[in-house]
């Protein structure tokens, strides 16, 4: 798999996501403590919940227009406690458009999974 660059996108340490990054802990309007500069300052040593996150647009699974910084939205593929796929959609700050939620409404019909739509852990 070819990961999409992030450009300027930082949205999964600006506090959009709860996570602890070694015992910081970040989200609910709070940025992760190692972003500086719009970078990650511990980024070659990065947290196992740093590493493993998957931003789903990064994956490619979604076209460049839902890049989270123009949509709005951050999503990740996640799994419930059936060990189901699901996604998790996170309002960056704005109810999300209708062309995202129609997007993500036929995308999940057609990869037989659901979603999940967080408003704002910010």
């Amino acid at each position: 798999m070819i990961f999409k660059d992030c450009g300027t996108c930082t949205a999964c340490c600006d506090g959009w996501m709860l996570a602890n990054a070694y015992g910081n802990v970040f989200g609910n309007g709070s940025p992760c403590k190692f972003l500086c500069d719009k970078k990650c300052s511990i980024y070659n040593t990065r947290p196992k919940v740093c590493s493993t996150y998957q931003c789903a647009w990064s994956q490619g699974l979604f076209p460049d227009w839902m890049h989270p910084l123009e949509s709005n939205v951050m999503i990740s593929v996640e799994f419930d406690l059936d060990k189901k796929q699901f996604l998790k959609i996170i309002e960056l700050g704005v109810v999300i458009r209708k062309d995202v939620l129609d997007y993500i409404e036929t995308w999940v019909l057609e990869n037989n999974t659901y979603y999940k739509l967080v408003r704002g852990e910010k």
